[in-house]
């Protein structure tokens, strides 16, 4: 059986998405899959700190990468001395880099009928799933902590996702200016009307409770997305956000899109 292995880029959305596309494409083809998770700047957690995987998958395997795998799965670059390079070159039949190429991942599986090896370094959505967080199931201690966080919500509590620090394109389409608008006429459809805001500015938080007060709910979670506390936090963030009434999320945010995926939610990304 053909094997793909599947290197997740980015932070946590972005590897969620990636996973769950592979896990469906391989099921199409009939192949097996293999992902390793590796730790890295913006991901400091490993994959059995945050989920464990659905019994029902066949034929998927993930690993958290150790140090030698570095060496081998991570993205070829100077720090590296380009030492994956090789090692992928030697090990596998086709390699497909996302920055690079121009075809999809479909297309190029099937140009090489003959290989059985290959290697997917991606971070988007490159196969329509079925899957999601019904086969990456977060761990007993987080879902608990997740079941606890919801209660902070009313049945009319609605959700904003504002994106700030290294997105740039949130912070420019996606200004504060923007939600408060969408909120001031939230509130005037509904009186009861709540907002739980999850963000990575704490200045943001700060500024929303300062206009609209008891109906601004927020949590002040670790930011570092380098540690392995701040990436269970993301996570605990996430599900929160995806149980509101409804979401108003940040431009270019796939953090945002994730959320209303999990529950299937009505989302709108202001933007000006």
């Amino acid at each position: 059986m053909n094997q793909l292995t599947l290197v997740p880029e980015g932070g946590l959305s972005n590897r969620i998405i990636a996973i769950t596309s592979a896990i469906s494409f391989v099921e199409k083809h009939n192949i097996r899959l293999k992902v390793i998770w590796i730790k890295d700047w913006g991901m400091g957690a490993g994959f059995y700190d945050l989920f464990t995987l659905s019994s029902d998958i066949e034929h998927v395997t993930i690993k958290d990468a150790g140090f030698w795998d570095f060496f081998k799965f991570k993205k070829p670059i100077k720090s590296n001395f380009f030492l994956p390079k090789l090692y992928q070159a030697l090990n596998f039949d086709a390699i497909y880099y996302w920055y690079k190429e121009q075809i999809s991942v479909e297309e190029w599986y099937l140009s090489h009928p003959e290989a059985s090896a290959f290697f997917l370094y991606h971070c988007q959505r490159f196969f329509d799933s079925k899957y999601l967080f019904n086969v990456l199931l977060p761990v007993n201690v987080i879902q608990k902590r997740i079941d606890e966080q919801k209660k902070l919500l009313s049945p009319h509590t609605i959700g904003l996702h504002i994106r700030r620090t290294d997105l740039t394109t949130a912070i420019r389409n996606s200004p504060l200016s923007v939600f408060i608008e969408k909120m001031y006429k939230e509130i005037a459809l509904n009186p009861e009307t709540d907002f739980y805001v999850a963000s990575d500015s704490i200045e943001e938080k700060k500024k929303l409770k300062a206009l609209f007060g008891d109906r601004i709910i927020t949590v002040d979670y670790n930011l570092k997305r380098n540690s392995k506390n701040g990436i269970i936090d993301a996570l605990i963030e996430l599900h929160t956000l995806a149980s509101t009434k409804k979401i108003y999320g940040s431009f270019s945010s796939t953090y945002s899109i994730l959320a209303s995926e999990i529950r299937k939610i009505t989302i709108e990304i202001l933007q000006i």
